[in-house]
């Protein structure tokens, strides 16, 4: 069943994935139809999951289930999955790989791959306080406060260089 992401709680369970571009409007459109559909419809033996859904910057689909009312299950999170790949293969985007990173650098979102984050840190392009999405956040708590972090909080900070 779907609810609005604003009304998740705290300990709702999400799923970010990130696309390899931005979508357009138009398809994001149809993108969120099909996934209030999705959302409706979507269930853990037999039962109903209290879920939803945003697009943030047009280019992250983030998927949320409130585990408390019901948990999802391999089933239910297999179908999700298969949800995102349909929408990866009709707008073809990439919204499976993990070794680029999402950064947001003067309000707009740039993917790097590490060797570019690495060079970028080592020549002073990119620093510490320079802002990526961590994309493994597990829950609504987790999102609202380290979606978005410095370099320095994130897995990333190892290649940043001592002075």
């Amino acid at each position: 069943m779907y609810i609005p992401f604003d009304q998740l709680p705290d300990h709702a369970r999400l799923w970010i994935y990130q696309a390899s571009r931005p979508f357009t409007d138009e398809e994001q459109s149809l993108i969120k139809t099909g996934l209030n559909s999705f959302c409706e419809q979507w269930n853990a033996h037999q039962q109903p999951l209290n879920s939803s859904f945003d697009i943030r910057y047009g280019r992250f689909i983030i998927l949320a289930v409130d585990e408390g009312v019901h948990a999802a299950s391999g089933c239910s999170i297999d179908s999700s999955v298969a949800v995102i790949r349909q929408i990866a293969d009709r707008f073809g985007v990439d919204m499976f790989n993990r070794l680029d990173q999402a950064m947001l650098i003067d309000g707009q979102v740039e993917i790097r791959s590490l060797s570019e984050i690495k060079k970028a840190l080592a020549e002073e392009r990119l620093s510490e306080h320079t802002k990526v999405f961590n994309n493994l956040v597990k829950d609504m708590a987790e999102f609202k406060s380290g979606w978005i972090v410095p370099i320095a909080d994130s897995w990333l900070s190892r290649f940043v260089p001592v002075n």
